[in-house]
């Protein structure tokens, strides 16, 4: 293969990579988001839950995304404030599905353009393996369960 390091550490550095991936997501969800949801409740003066938030396809306001989303948000009610509960959505969607999804793929490019370690075809590999693994660990749906258990609720929109 063309330019990178040999064929073996290639290997061992993609393997490595989606194993770090999927390590980081577990712990992430297991440690880390339950610390920044208490850290923001604190700021809320409530609870911070995983709540769904039903798209516009199925009955969701104008406001609303157009799918179902998990998100951060307050327990649904109906006098929960909406701006508190909107800027919860925003840092959820900045620090979970940006922040925290993506900086191991910024490893990724750091290695594979500034280091010169991967070939360009490890290279294109990696970057289209990011999407199963972010549609896996970071979309949402396969948390609903363990978020249900967690406290998870639904809102209309």
């Amino acid at each position: 293969m063309n330019g990178g390091a040999p064929l073996w550490v290639q290997i061992a550095f993609a393997l490595a990579w989606v194993v770090a991936y999927v390590r980081w997501a577990r712990v992430y969800f297991r440690r880390i988001d339950p610390a920044l949801r208490r850290a923001l409740g604190g700021w809320a003066g409530e609870p911070i839950h995983w709540v769904l938030r039903r798209g516009r396809q199925r009955g969701g306001d104008f406001l609303s995304p157009r799918y179902d989303t998990w998100s951060w948000g307050l327990a649904p009610r109906d006098d929960a404030p909406l701006a508190k509960d909107w800027s919860l959505y925003v840092v959820s969607v900045l620090l979970v599905y940006v922040v925290a999804a993506l900086w191991p793929v910024a490893v990724l490019y750091a290695a594979a353009f500034q280091l010169r370690l991967l070939s360009p075809l490890f290279v294109l590999v990696l970057f289209f393996a990011v999407i199963p693994l972010y549609l896996r660990f970071w979309s949402g749906r396969w948390h609903a369960e363990e978020r249900s258990r967690g406290g998870a609720s639904v809102h209309p929109g």
